[in-house]
């Protein structure tokens, strides 16, 4: 689970927190 900052950044990349 990332930071709400970088979920918002991340929305397309997700994958790297996966």
């Amino acid at each position: 689970m990332a930071d709400p900052i970088d979920q918002q950044r991340i929305r397309g990349q997700r994958s790297k927190w996966q």
